[in-house]
């Protein structure tokens, strides 16, 4: 008496109706994935909508709350920058600054312009001074995003590690 077709494309469903209807079956419907359906026996109707579509899980099986998801969504968009400072006992850099970058144009695996972010943490080490209310490293990871900006064009994520040394 009803007819719900529930597998194929869209063009294959509605042939599926049309051969329902060939061959008698007038109660017919068909609808996209995630729209409720009911049915008493003798008709079929759409219900309320529900919310429906992909949902993103962790390895594991839980679902990915909207920050992670969004903290995601800003690394694939603009990439990452990896900066690691080692400081002697004293404060002063015992190395040149490392830099690393993934998925920021122009920069990765570009030594010169990997380069030229180090040099620009190692002159903003010595302009600090407890200025401007930041600490070292929010001051570090807005001079390295500056010039990753400058370089690339993009505004990635920059993360900052500070190792001090003990003598």
């Amino acid at each position: 008496r009803c007819f719900l077709p529930v597998h194929g494309t869209l063009h294959h469903m509605l042939r599926h109706s049309e051969l329902a209807a060939e061959t008698g079956i007038e109660e017919r419907i068909v609808v996209e994935n995630g729209t409720p359906v009911l049915c008493d026996g003798e008709r079929l109707w759409r219900d309320a909508p529900v919310r429906s579509g992909r949902v993103p899980i962790a390895y594991g099986g839980e679902p990915i709350d909207k920050p992670t998801l969004q903290a995601r969504s800003d690394l694939s968009k603009n990439g990452l920058a990896f900066a690691c400072l080692v400081f002697d006992e004293r404060g002063g850099l015992a190395a040149p600054p490392r830099v690393t970058a993934r998925g920021v144009p122009g920069v990765d695996g570009q030594t010169s312009a990997l380069r030229a972010v180090a040099l620009e943490l190692e002159r903003a080490v010595g302009a600090h001074r407890d200025g401007r209310g930041l600490t070292l490293e929010e001051f570090l990871r807005r001079t390295a995003r500056r010039k990753l900006e400058d370089l690339s064009g993009t505004r990635p994520i920059v993360e900052i590690e500070l190792v001090r040394l003990e003598a």
